[in-house]
């Protein structure tokens, strides 16, 4: 909780740093508080777009949320944005995933 109080602290003061959205993400994602960890991976891809791991990320926290037709969007931008940027996800595996999600229904809500 210290971390996350901290990473909120520097957020008050640089609120537009994607990078550190992207750390509450991954402090949220290690909690399993996937609604809180996908808001903070948007702000992070908000902020930066070019960065295939935000975007990966959103599409994972969005995808534990059971939302999976924006998950396969992001996804799909992941694997857009790592063609010219370095990244730290497999894209075989990614693709797998996209393929796994195009088959599955949208839950109703």
């Amino acid at each position: 909780v210290r971390d996350e109080s901290q990473l909120k602290f520097m957020l008050r003061e640089q609120p537009e740093s994607p990078h550190l959205h992207f750390a509450l993400g991954a402090l949220y994602t290690s909690q399993s508080r996937w609604a809180e960890a996908q808001q903070a991976y948007f702000n992070a891809f908000s902020g930066d777009n070019t960065n295939a791991d935000y975007a990966y990320n959103l599409a994972v926290s969005l995808d534990r949320l059971s939302q999976y037709k924006p998950a396969s969007t992001y996804y799909r931008k992941a694997l857009l944005l790592a063609e010219t940027r370095r990244s730290n996800f497999v894209a075989a595996d990614l693709q797998k995933r996209i393929d796994q999600l195009a088959s599955l229904p949208e839950p109703v809500k």
